[in-house]
């Protein structure tokens, strides 16, 4: 037993040199607290702060795990490290504790590095001064020296520095992780920093920060560069100064009041941090206020490439800028940013030798602080096959008579139909601009057909990567005088309340083509709102999947008549204070649109109440048990007349759906002869109703008249055989997709989604 004691005593004839908070950790050590007071009886005297220090913050996890015979032979060779290194004298004693003495930094791996990486960086700097001129070199040359690259493929976001070795990819962080080892290995005092969501657009990011006479100072890993100098200061210039999601900390080894926000593992209370971002305020500033950051990803089909582009104001040639994308190897935040004037359009172009090819046109808002656009890089197979659509677009007798596309080009369709859509739809926006479409679009007015209505248009928050959601506002009146009718339209600019945290969206206020009584619901309006769809999706970048509709009373009128009519153009539509009309608003239409509509109780001109009451029983009976088809609904509004219905913050509900523009069920009354197609049905001569399935390859259509049966790889597939039912007869068959087809209904229908790549006329 004597003996025992004595084994266990620290210092000879003495009680423990350490202090009470290292007796506290022991405690969480477990069975391992005996190893943890052998090693710290024997550590050498000068030592002993570094490991009680090392100890009194340990992780429980570690103290428990990890040998302490490893720790304390880390702990000898980083303070000799210090004793060699010409900057070692000028560490405080603090920073050197928390930054050059621990074994780890957040969640990864806890890997034996120090030594290894002591031997192997060690001649990298050895003609280093500085602790941030060592940074700078290790960033430059260890990462070609192991191999190793930013990927998105890595196995996971805190990957330790042999694992990141041995796969040779690795996130932000991992790549970070392996800089702030290799820097603590020579002597470099190194942390990791970061932020969990950059304001405004998302995405964390982590990056090492490195102690350099007197202060700290940050790096990119993998980023060669000088210190402080990264593209993703003007970022940090908007981190916010006290928000965990939003601001900027530093990992610290020694517990402190705040953790640091692990974006991989927001559970992990074990990773302690300091606020660094007024550091980073004061070090970065924002863009002009009168600038917008346009900030440009270049793509060739999933990777991103390294391409040179330049943009260029479309009114002033004059204004130019030219840079570099980024391609895999860099960080997903790391984007190509040109500061640009606002309330101004440009053009993307591509260098091509010593000319420059346009890619894409994109059109900042006057009060945008920052775009987002994601240009497509043909590859040679895309450029042919690009060119090709451009020529069928513009009508070459060679592409139109069948003779053009080749066979690789055919096959392609068969399997990559997504990129041959992209590509088709890059053509025909390049090749269906019209310079009278375009004037009436920056005169802020559409015509069709004789008919012409001027319109507002005002975006909202920042334009989303895939294009601008639209909400189309109809306007009440009708009926009344034209000084009336414009009051009206004058208050639906402002109607419906923006609502930028919904994300970014255009908000257009359309006036009545006319002022009679159905102005926005006779037949002739749904010629005029696809002409309208079609020139925001060619002109102003919206996206096609997320066009919305909202009336209030004539406009209401004019939302249950369009939605109806043509429900696969919209996501959503609203109608308020209104009611369907006979004839024209047919219930069964509305299967796969999302259709919502609202009326007051006491609301009982024109039996709107009723009507309401009735089409709502009539949905009710028509989804009958089922919950995925006839979506939104009836909602009413006790104590209320006509006015003030409480929907005027209904955008954020529009713009939470998205269309499906190909849906396997579809029900189809057409009620006039100007709308003869109908999601992937077409009809020459509108007449009865048609009742339309596809599932499992089969194709099955009731219908009295004769139809067309519009087919792509989103309904059937076309390496089986596909069967169609048309009453009581049935025929089975390969099909194969046309690229004809396709341009085809791209330019009959001005709609990606409702272009289709094979027809059957039943």
């Amino acid at each position: 037993m004597l003996f025992l004691l004595l084994t266990l005593l620290p210092a000879i004839g003495g009680d423990p040199w350490w202090s009470d908070e290292v007796d506290l950790a022991l405690e969480r050590a477990g069975q391992a607290r005996e190893a943890w007071e052998e090693v710290l009886g024997r550590v050498a005297p000068a030592h002993r702060e570094g490991l009680a220090f090392l100890v009194e913050h340990m992780p429980s996890e570690d103290l428990r795990t990890l040998k302490p015979e490893r720790i304390l032979a880390e702990v000898e060779l980083a303070y000799r490290t210090r004793s060699e290194v010409p900057w070692g004298a000028a560490i405080p004693e603090e920073v050197f504790r928390n930054a050059v003495l621990p074994y780890a930094n957040v969640t990864e791996a806890r890997d034996p590095w120090r030594e290894e990486f002591a031997k192997r960086f060690a001649p990298l700097v050895a003609e280093c001064r500085t602790p941030g001129e060592a940074a700078v070199v290790l960033n430059r040359e260890i990462f070609p020296l192991l191999s190793v690259k930013y990927s998105t493929s890595r196995r996971a976001p805190d990957q330790g520095p042999h694992e990141t070795m041995e796969s040779g990819v690795a996130s932000c962080t991992g790549l970070s992780i392996l800089l702030c080892d290799a820097c603590r290995a020579v002597g470099v005092p190194a942390r990791l920093a970061g932020i969990a969501s950059w304001p405004k657009q998302g995405g964390n990011h982590t990056w090492v920060e490195v102690w350099d006479q007197g202060d700290w100072h940050y790096i990119g890993a993998a980023e060669p560069a000088p210190l402080d100098q990264v593209w993703f200061s003007a970022n940090a210039a908007g981190a916010i100064p006290g928000s965990r999601k939003n601001g900027i900390w530093a990992v610290s080894y020694a517990r402190s009041a705040h953790t640091f926000p692990l974006a991989w593992a927001e559970e992990v209370d074990t990773v302690f941090a300091v606020e660094v971002t007024p550091r980073y305020l004061a070090a970065s500033s924002p863009p002009a206020a009168d600038r917008c950051r346009l900030m440009v990803t270049a793509r060739m089909g999933e990777r991103r490439v390294h391409r040179r582009l330049r943009c260029i104001a479309v009114d002033d040639e004059t204004l130019s800028w030219i840079g570099s994308t980024r391609d895999e190897r860099a960080d997903t935040r790391d984007i190509l940013t040109f500061e640009v004037p606002r309330g101004r359009s440009y053009r993307l172009q591509l260098a091509k030798g010593r000319e420059w090819r346009d890619l894409k046109r994109v059109s900042v808002g006057p009060e945008q602080e920052r775009l987002e656009v994601l240009v497509a890089i043909p590859s040679a197979d895309d450029e042919g096959l690009l060119a090709a659509f451009e020529g069928w677009f513009r009508g070459d007798e060679k592409m139109r008579g069948g003779l053009g596309f080749t066979p690789q080009q055919r096959l392609r369709l068969l399997n990559e139909p997504s990129a041959v859509r992209r590509l088709a739809f890059q053509a025909w926006k390049k090749t269906a601009v019209r310079s009278e479409d375009r004037a009436d679009v920056a005169a802020r007015r559409v015509r069709w057909n004789g008919q012409e209505s001027p319109y507002t248009l005002v975006s909202i928050g920042q334009r989303p990567a895939q294009g601008w959601p639209l909400v189309i506002a109809l306007h009440g009146g009708g009926g009344v005088p034209k000084e009336v009718n414009d009051s009206q339209w004058r208050q639906m600019q402002i109607y419906y309340r923006p609502h930028p945290e919904a994300g970014g969206y255009k908000y257009l206020a359309l006036r009545a083509p006319n002022d009679n009584w159905n102005g926005f619901y006779d037949d002739v309006i749904c010629g005029l709102v696809r002409k309208l769809i079609r020139d925001m999706i060619l002109y102003e970048e919206v996206d096609p999947n997320r066009v919305s509709l909202v009336g209030y009373s004539h406009g209401g009128y004019g939302a249950f008549v369009i939605g109806s009519k043509m429900p696969d153009r919209f996501a959503s539509v609203h109608a308020s204070a209104s009611a369907p009309t006979d004839g024209e608003t047919i219930a069964g239409n509305l299967r796969n649109l999302h259709f919502t509509f609202m009326c007051g109780d006491q609301d009982n001109a024109y039996g709107r109440i009723e009507r309401c009451r009735a089409f709502a029983r009539e949905l009710e009976r028509l989804r009958g048990k089922r919950s995925d088809i006839f979506p939104g609904g009836f909602s009413e509004q006790a104590g209320f007349g006509h006015g003030g219905l409480p929907d005027r913050d209904i955008v954020p509900s529009l713009l939470a759906e998205r269309r499906t523009a190909a849906p396997s069920e579809l029900t189809w009354q057409p009620t006039d002869s100007l709308i003869h197609d109908f999601y992937w049905l077409h009809v020459d001569e509108p007449a009865g109703s048609i009742q339309a399935t596809v599932k499992d390859n089969v194709v099955h259509v009731e219908a009295t008249d004769p139809v067309t049966v519009y087919l792509d790889e989103r309904l059937v597939d076309f390496s089986k055989p596909v069967r169609f039912d048309l009453g009581d007869r049935s025929r089975e068959s390969l099909l194969s997709p046309e690229l004809e087809e396709l341009c085809r209904t791209l330019e009959e229908r001005g709609d990606p989604g409702l272009a289709f790549t094979f027809r059957i006329d039943l």
